[in-house]
């Protein structure tokens, strides 16, 4: 980047970095986020005219796309229910990722204000509960729960590393920068360069949880079974 003719800004997407004392000092973040860390380290000892977005958690890791949560018990968001790795009341810093995008675009619009600074992205701080709530208030047919993804899941049926890094770092290690004091600063700064970004309603809402028909209750469930055994009974008359 330095050797590139003409550059104005260089603007470098890191990941939250500290927050709070690690409960767990053994406990290291993942590969990929000691990476940009690394790269936020040299960018100090650069020339270029640098700005460091730091993202935390993406909102769509509670609930992405059919297709891409398929077969990996993860990032499901149905009727009646919101999934994440953490307990019920783990609090995570959270932002969509449209809106990091926008942050990003704004950075640029406003390169002299941002030269040689940090700006620690971040649209809402919610824990799991908090999540269902925000579910059940925007379908307001049903009442959403939460549900961590269970230990087994993670041990005998995802195929990667990464989910078990990561849980182990945002329970035991630096977690992120919305546990620290500075939380309310650095959500109003991301508004006022954002001021479109998306509430965690606005997001759910997105998502079509408003459309989501209430899951069956278990009386139901019972009454479509003794009709199909009825069913069943008045085939073989």
């Amino acid at each position: 980047a330095e050797a590139t003719e003409g550059l104005q800004h260089f603007v470098w997407q890191s990941m939250h970095r500290g927050g709070r004392i690690a409960p767990d000092p053994r406990v290291q973040g993942p590969m990929h986020h000691r990476a940009k860390w690394r790269v936020e380290d040299m960018l100090s000892d650069t020339a270029l005219p640098w700005t460091i977005m730091r993202q935390p958690t993406y909102l769509e890791n509670f609930g992405n796309e059919e297709g891409k949560a398929k077969g990996t018990a993860l990032r499901r968001l149905r009727p009646g229910v919101v999934s994440g790795l953490l307990d019920i009341d783990d609090e995570l810093t959270v932002i969509a990722v449209e809106d990091l995008g926008a942050l990003a675009a704004a950075l640029f619009e406003h390169r002299k204000e941002y030269l040689k600074r940090v700006l620690v992205a971040g649209a809402a701080r919610v824990s799991g509960r908090q999540l269902a709530a925000a579910a059940s208030r925007v379908n307001q047919r049903a009442d959403f729960e939460y549900q961590q993804v269970p230990w087994y899941v993670l041990e005998l049926f995802i195929p990667v590393e990464y989910p078990k890094q990561l849980k182990r770092w945002l329970i035991s290690g630096g977690n992120d920068e919305g546990a620290s004091a500075s939380l309310d600063d650095f959500l109003e700064e991301c508004r006022r360069l954002h001021p479109g970004m998306l509430s965690v309603d606005e997001w759910l809402r997105q998502r079509g949880v408003a459309e989501m028909e209430p899951p069956p209750t278990a009386v139901e469930i019972a009454q479509q079974l003794l009709s199909q055994i009825r069913e069943s009974v008045h085939s073989f008359r």
